[in-house]
């Protein structure tokens, strides 16, 4: 934006800023998180479907994740056991 105005007249680089500085600073950010929120809903209501979809896809079964916390602790103990700075002879 500065860029830019090094090349135009000096009113019009002030023009410039201006026009992009809202009216209502407040009513622009409530404006811009009720939208960042609804997209965030859309997003949501979806991603669940197309996981599915995407697991069917696959051939693979949706496991939920309450069960997947006992493969991610026995992960944990298998990546600490093979750690790099473990002394092997031990």
């Amino acid at each position: 934006m500065r860029a830019q105005c090094n090349t135009l007249k000096p009113r019009r680089c002030d023009a410039l800023i201006r026009a992009r500085i809202p009216k209502s600073p407040k009513a622009w950010l409530i404006g811009v998180a009720r939208h960042k929120a609804i997209d965030r809903l859309r997003r949501e209501a979806v991603r669940k479907d197309n996981e599915r979809a995407a697991a069917q896809e696959l051939g693979r079964v949706v496991v939920p994740l309450d069960q997947l916390s006992m493969f991610d602790e026995q992960l944990a103990l298998v990546f600490m056991c093979c750690h790099p700075a473990l002394d092997p002879t031990v």
